[in-house]
């Protein structure tokens, strides 16, 4: 379906047909000011703002361009996570000089196998919604599990597919040589859940959406910690973020659990023994960061 431009819209320049205007950037983002038709071909024309002239426009037509329109919560989202890669883009050269390979892989590289284990729990979540027809999920379901592959993509603009492939491979032999302490960490969230709440409908999908949650607020002290390794080694740096896709992730299975009287217990005791167990487990693995072979 052709989309209609008007005057207040935000459009994204996806490719040229003309070496003309080069000023005008593929992949740059412009407000429309207005919309015309060149009496000769027919073809619409876009009233660009300039942004490095306040008051100016630029003329582009679809005979020498082609663009699309921009939801502006698509960039914004679309603009934190270029902010995030630039963040972690900065401190990666020193990182590499100052760090070794052990120092270097808790950084970096677990913190994407939390994001897998977080996934896990999400996407048991959203089965069992889907297995007990929860009608009220069902536009939210197909929402995450495209976000699912836009996580994807966000990741392998700095990795590769195979090392993507990988780190999904490592965290599901993660889960499974651990499979009995993710067990004890359901359970002791099923009694956080029941004694807080008592018993409520979908109970298992609540907590598996509860145990996503539990992981992704990990992941993020796991990136305080390293913060402070950064800072010892490298002084003042830029403090990790959550990944925005992450951020989402958050949201939705906050959604999953439903309407609930306050806020889960998260800071539970035993819960937090649960996830200190996780802790060590990570520390004492030895994950596979590159192949040789490839």
């Amino acid at each position: 379906m052709k989309q209609v431009i008007k005057a207040g819209d935000l459009v994204r320049i996806i490719s040229r047909k003309t070496k003309l205007q080069p000023n005008i950037k593929v992949g740059s983002v412009y407000q429309v000011a207005g919309t015309e038709k060149l009496p000769s071909t027919g073809a619409t024309v876009l009233l660009l703002n300039n942004e490095k002239q306040a008051g100016k426009t630029m003329r582009v037509n679809n005979d020498r361009f082609d663009w699309e329109r921009v939801d502006m919560k698509v960039l914004a989202e679309e603009r934190a996570e270029a902010k995030f890669k630039e963040v972690v883009k900065n401190d990666v050269e020193r990182i590499l000089h100052a760090f070794t390979i052990k120092e270097h892989m808790f950084i970096t590289y677990v913190p994407l196998i939390l994001n897998e284990i977080a996934w896990c729990f999400a996407l048991k979540a959203i089965e069992l919604g889907a297995r007990d027809r929860v009608s009220d999920l069902r536009k939210l379901s197909r929402t995450l599990r495209e976000l699912r592959q836009h996580y994807k993509r966000v990741v392998c603009k700095d990795l590769r597919p195979q090392d993507l492939h990988r780190i999904q491979q490592q965290a599901a032999e993660f889960m499974q040589e651990h499979a009995y302490d993710f067990q004890i960490m359901y359970f002791t969230t099923c009694n956080v859940f029941t004694k807080q709440f008592g018993k409520l409908p979908f109970e298992e999908m609540r907590v598996y959406a509860i145990m996503s949650m539990a992981i992704i607020r990990y992941t993020d002290e796991h990136n305080k910690r390293s913060d402070e390794m950064l800072r010892a080694k490298l002084g003042k740096i830029q403090a990790a973020v959550r990944m925005p896709v992450m951020d989402s992730l958050y949201t939705g299975m906050d959604a999953y659990t439903g309407e609930l009287k306050e806020p889960f217990n998260f800071a539970d005791t035993n819960l937090q023994i649960s996830l200190g167990v996780m802790r060590n487990n990570l520390y004492k693995s030895e994950f596979i960061v590159t192949d040789s072979h490839d």
